[in-house]
């Protein structure tokens, strides 16, 4: 996904097929998410935000 372009794909997709192709539900995609960011080259101030941003978009998708 770094080169929409190249790849024609968007973050989004990429969750879809994974969810797909490994049998993932929605939580283990979160916890797939949080744990990217957790590992994330940057500063904890900024994983706190990203880790935010997640923690909301999938309570907002939360059925």
């Amino acid at each position: 996904t770094d080169d929409k372009g190249v790849f024609n794909t968007s973050l989004s997709t990429e969750f879809e097929l994974v969810g797909k192709h490994f049998d993932l539900d929605n939580e283990q995609l979160k916890d797939l998410a949080l744990s990217a960011v957790e590992y994330a080259f940057c500063g904890n101030e900024e994983k706190y935000e990203l880790m935010e941003v997640i923690q909301t978009f999938w309570k907002s998708i939360k059925q």
